[in-house]
C-alpha cells in the first residue's frame, strides 16, 4: 500500500511539472504575439470579416489580426461586413485595445456597411446599437444562441 501511495504522488508531481510547463509556454506564446486572443473567422463568405475574442484582448492582437484582415477587405470590397463573436468579458480588453477598436472604427468611418456583434452579455449588444448613431452602417446585436441568425444576416447581401 505504501509503494502505491508513493506512485500516486510521483504521478501527481510529474503531472504538476507538466501543466506548469504548458502554462509557460503558452504565457510565452501569448506575449510574443504568436497565440493571438483575436481569432480570424475563416468560413465566412469573402465579403464579410469574422473574428472571435477569447481571453484577454490587446492592442497587439488588433495590430497583428485585425488590422491586416481589415485592410484586405476594403481593398477586395470596398466596404466592410464585420461578424464579431465575444466570448469574453469586455474588461477583458486592454485600453490599448480599446483604443486600438476606436482608432480602426475612425480610420474606416465611411466602409462599415454591416456589424453583428454576438455576445451573451446584454450591456455590449445594447451598447452595439449605438453606433448606428455614430457611424454609417447597419449594426446588430445577438446573442451567442444567435450566432447562425447573425451570420446569416451579415453575409445577406442586397
Amino acid at each position: 500500500m505504501v509503494y502505491l501511495y508513493k506512485e500516486i504522488i510521483r504521478y501527481y508531481s510529474l503531472l504538476r511539472f507538466a501543466i506548469s510547463l504548458l502554462l509557460v509556454q503558452f504565457l510565452y506564446l501569448i506575449k510574443k504575439g504568436i497565440y493571438s486572443m483575436l481569432e480570424h473567422i475563416k468560413y465566412l463568405p469573402a465579403h464579410v470579416l469574422g473574428m472571435h475574442a477569447a481571453g484577454h484582448v490587446t492592442i497587439g492582437d488588433y495590430e497583428k489580426a485585425l488590422r491586416p484582415l481589415l485592410e484586405q477587405q476594403v481593398k477586395q470590397t470596398g466596404r466592410i461586413n464585420f461578424l464579431l463573436v465575444l466570448e469574453t468579458n469586455i474588461k477583458n480588453f486592454t485600453a490599448g485595445a480599446w483604443c486600438g477598436n476606436i482608432r480602426l472604427g475612425l480610420k474606416y468611418f465611411t466602409r462599415w456597411n454591416k456589424v453583428a456583434v454576438v455576445t451573451d452579455q446584454d450591456g455590449v449588444r445594447e451598447f452595439s446599437h449605438l453606433f448606428k448613431y455614430i457611424l454609417p452602417g447597419k449594426f446588430a446585436g445577438y446573442k451567442l444562441e444567435e450566432l447562425h441568425e447573425a451570420v446569416k444576416w451579415v453575409t445577406e447581401v442586397k
